[in-house]
């Protein structure tokens, strides 16, 4: 028998499409929950906020490597903040000090000319004007509060 929420079977020989999980997006979700002032108990809002601890990472754009490296960074600080927890639990039990992390990631990758590119030019990311925008809003976030 077929419990409430579940998806109906496709139909004799269709095709199954699988749509995949990855950072950037899943923090733009959550954030359009959040501005939608959907409740944190919401199930979507749990199922956001699990997913993006399970795959806390700055290394990447979870789920998409390279790409759009620094709109993840973008829209992860900006989502953050929103939110206003400062810091976070992983599954492993560490302590993410989400600002001080993004901050010192973002200095790290910084060009000796005060820039940042993306070597994976997916999304226009190789474009320095674009990509040092969006560094210089990320900044502007995680430091908002220090």
């Amino acid at each position: 028998a077929a419990k409430a929420g579940d998806r109906p079977a496709p139909p004799q020989g269709a095709r199954s499409v699988r749509l995949d999980s990855f950072g950037s997006m899943t923090y733009a979700g959550l954030l359009s929950l959040i501005y939608a002032k959907v409740t944190p108990e919401d199930p979507r809002v749990e199922a956001a906020t699990e997913w993006a601890r399970r795959h806390w990472t700055l290394e990447e754009n979870p789920g998409r490597g390279p790409e759009g490296l620094y709109y993840f960074y973008n829209i992860l600080v900006k989502c953050l903040d929103t939110v206003g927890e400062e810091a976070f639990a992983v599954p492993s039990g560490r302590t993410v000090e989400w600002r001080k992390e993004a901050v010192e990631k973002l200095l790290s990758l910084q060009r000796e000319d005060g820039s940042w590119a993306n070597a994976a030019n997916r999304f226009w990311e190789g474009d320095p004007a674009l990509v040092t925008a969006y560094c210089v809003l990320t900044l502007q976030k995680a430091l908002g509060n220090w």
